[in-house]
């Protein structure tokens, strides 16, 4: 890469590459050829956004494979990608960084084409459906869950499927904020608990809601009768938990604000994220999984800013995170869909800053009364329920539990 040259002296020859992005037949394609590093790095700063295609051949034969070419991939975000190399360098580099992104967690791409020794040819406009009488060679990729704006609502389930009682769940339906299970105290700090519309499949709801009534700031505290340390917050949570919240954004904000949230740097929240606006799922941890949360290394995490749904303005969000202690893996559902699955990791439960044990709906209860870090610090939400179990609820629970919740929601106040 000028202004270096190329020699025999270990630089890398790689680098002299040349970089082609053409557009034909309906279709931008960019050609990476053995870029390396250094050249990723300087695409993604320079282009930037500019660099999206439709089809990307994969840089060096798939070998070059960390988080830089990652990103690349990333900014190309294309439908298919071209991997001229033998099968065998596929399957033996599909788990390593960019490869991975690839094949697994990318919301984007549907089919890998894997040359090996032969000519693959793709007739052009292609749009991923049969030609010449045979699919195209190359390796079939599992569609990861889509983005919200994509997702329709998990299908009610044929059979009713009981459902655990939950150990907290939040009650608004004689206009005050209380614990059906009366397990905790909630305490409400502006806003108001009132009449307002929802829209379900078209369709205008009256329901209860907590919604700011006027208020710039306002949020929901949750304090524990029975959960008083720290150690006995962590034994809940990794016993196996759950955790569920059921709202609706009026505007998406570019902030990270916490929605269900214990405190900050650990605990267990559930975050709408900046950079991106997804929803993540963490629990603290003293050495998380490879999904920690931006590199500060303090939680794991299920889907984070680059790969995880993303949320529409007015749209209904039921959200649930899960902890199975037995298997240690982590999930997020919305919409009663599971969207994401992680391994906890080897570390303990990693407490964070503030009272792990208080929970605020609405804001991030680490910060002091002037600085909560509230979401409506930043943009109007409504909130409609919010509970938290003493299991892992299963993916058919979660299913159950969301229609149970939208059955409930909209039967108030006379609903049809």
């Amino acid at each position: 890469l000028y202004p270096k040259s190329v020699d025999n002296n270990g630089y890398d020859f790689n680098s002299s590459s040349t970089l082609v992005s053409v557009t034909i037949g309906g279709h931008k394609i960019m050609f990476l050829g053995d870029v390396s590093d250094a050249g990723a790095s300087r695409l993604t700063n320079l282009y930037d956004d500019a660099l999206k295609s439709d089809f990307m051949q994969v840089a060096h034969h798939g070998l070059n494979n960390n988080s830089t070419m990652k990103a690349l991939y990333q900014k190309i975000n294309a439908k298919y990608i071209l991997y001229p190399a033998p099968l065998s360098w596929y399957e033996n580099n599909i788990n390593s960084t960019a490869n991975k992104y690839l094949a697994s967690d990318s919301l984007t791409v549907k089919q890998i084409f894997v040359s090996g020794a032969q000519t693959v040819t793709i007739y052009l406009p292609y749009d991923g459906k049969l030609f010449d009488g045979e699919k195209a060679p190359g390796v079939e990729i599992e569609p990861p869950p889509p983005v919200i704006e994509d997702l329709v609502e998990v299908e009610r389930p044929s059979q009713t499927v009981d459902v655990p009682d939950a150990y907290f769940d939040l009650d608004l339906s004689d206009g005050t904020a209380k614990d059906a299970c009366n397990n905790a105290t909630v305490t409400v700090t502006g806003g108001a608990i009132e009449q307002t519309t929802v829209t379900h499949n078209g369709e205008e709801k009256t329901v209860t809601a907590f919604t700011d009534g006027g208020s710039n700031i306002y949020y929901m505290t949750v304090d524990f009768d029975d959960i008083n340390t720290d150690k006995e917050w962590e034994s809940f949570v990794m016993n196996s938990s759950t955790f569920e919240v059921f709202l609706k954004f009026d505007e998406i904000t570019n902030q990270t604000v916490g929605i269900f949230t214990s405190c900050n740097s650990g605990g267990v929240t559930i975050y709408l994220r900046r950079s991106g606006n997804q929803i993540n799922f963490q629990i603290g941890s003293t050495n998380p999984n490879d999904n920690t949360d931006g590199g500060r290394n303090y939680s794991a995490v299920v889907d984070m800013e680059n790969d995880g749904p993303i949320p529409e303005a007015g749209e209904l969000l039921h959200i649930v995170g899960t902890y199975n202690n037995a298997t240690n893996t982590m999930k997020l559902y919305i919409n009663g869909r599971l969207v994401g699955e992680a391994d906890y990791g080897t570390g303990s439960f990693k407490n964070g800053l503030g009272d792990d044990f208080i929970l605020g709906l609405g804001y991030n209860p680490q910060y002091n009364a002037s600085n909560k870090e509230a979401i409506s610090n930043y943009v109007d939400y409504e909130l409609y329920e919010a509970r938290i179990y003493e299991t892992a609820l299963t993916d058919e629970q979660v299913a159950q539990q969301y229609w149970n919740t939208i059955d409930t929601l909209l039967k108030e106040a006379g609903n049809e």
